[in-house]
């Protein structure tokens, strides 16, 4: 009697449903975001914003407000010196002033600069933030971080911003060229869309030859982007089965290397598209794989650390900028 007592308890535990916190936690992300110097001699930045109203419920819940933070991520840059810092505070670390504004003081000790003070002359200050919470559930521990705000910045104006150190001299060509847009130019560290790639190549199609590209109606059903019209106008994307393009999509490598290799083929009929073929022993898909072993063997397209190609993988903004750049340079 005993034993099947307990067996029914550890049954009723089981089958009991559990409280998954990551479903719950959607908290939007801070608004109006803002640098500015902090009042008295301090040296360093005020960073200041606005929560989203669906935090403000979400910590009213104060089994899910728990365990709540804030990510600031800082991005400094003067001339190809960047500094990149990422602070962590809990909501009580934070001050709330009357205006519902969240503020925070951060010193260059914190920063960890060896500047002796902030210099609005030569150098761009940015900040962004986001909501990370902390969970603990069936599980286990673990966070979940909610999406960046969009960044503010004071200082020294820089065309494109969040680019990485090794690749600001190749970037400051791109920029020249045209491939660097504004819809990328805030955050070169992100994951390049479809409809981003695109822009792109029709602004390599135009460099290079001159000629504006022709744009058609209603190309795709989920979307009208005329960037996306001109580069399925000129062949060199496709879209799905469906009549969609998915535009908002990431671009894998590989997928990458195609769409530069018909642009490059429209551009250069003649263009000698030898290769010499090697095994890499990675995935490159039988559609891809001509354009993929082009660009490497033309030095377009080159290995991580290690060798490895990553054809499936996801590129951010400013690789596809500088496999664009190389790609202009190679065959102008």
């Amino acid at each position: 009697m005993r034993k099947t007592l307990i067996l029914l308890i550890i049954m009723i535990l089981i089958l009991q449903p559990f409280h998954v916190e990551a479903v719950g936690f959607e908290p939007g992300t801070p608004r109006a975001v803002s640098i500015g110097l902090p009042a008295g001699d301090t040296q360093g930045l005020n960073l200041s914003w606005i929560n989203d109203p669906l935090l403000e419920e979400y910590i009213n819940n104060s089994y899910q407000g728990s365990g709540l933070s804030y990510h600031v991520n800082i991005y400094i840059r003067k001339g190809t010196k960047i500094l990149i810092k990422d602070l962590y505070y809990s909501y009580d670390q934070l001050q709330k002033g009357s205006d519902s504004r969240i503020s925070v003081t951060v010193t260059l000790d914190e920063l960890g600069s060896d500047e002796t003070k902030i210099d609005f002359m030569s150098t761009s200050y940015s900040a962004r933030v986001r909501y990370i919470q902390a969970m603990n559930d069936i599980l286990g521990s673990y966070y979940l971080a909610d999406s960046f705000s969009a960044s503010a910045s004071l200082g020294l104006i820089y065309p494109y911003n969040y680019a990485s150190s090794w690749a600001i001299e190749e970037l400051d060509k791109a920029m020249e060229y045209g491939f660097i847009t504004p819809r990328i130019s805030t955050n070169m560290r992100d994951i390049i869309s479809r409809e981003e790639f695109s822009e792109m190549m029709v602004s390599l199609y135009e460099s290079a030859t001159g000629i504006e590209a022709e744009y058609s109606e209603a190309t795709f059903t989920d979307t009208d982007d005329p960037q996306i019209s001109k580069a399925a106008s000129l062949g060199i994307i496709t879209g799905y089965d469906d009549g969609t393009f998915r535009p908002a999509n990431p671009i894998s490598r590989q997928d990458i290397a195609l769409i530069i290799f018909r642009t490059l083929k429209l551009i250069i009929p003649e263009i000698n598209s030898y290769y010499q073929p090697r095994d890499t022993g990675e995935q490159i898909q039988p559609y891809a794989y001509d354009a993929v072993m082009f660009l490497v063997h033309n030095g377009i397209m080159k290995g991580d650390a290690k060798g490895a190609l990553n054809p499936l993988d996801h590129t951010t903004r400013e690789q596809a900028a500088l496999l664009t750049l190389r790609a202009y340079e190679q065959f102008k």
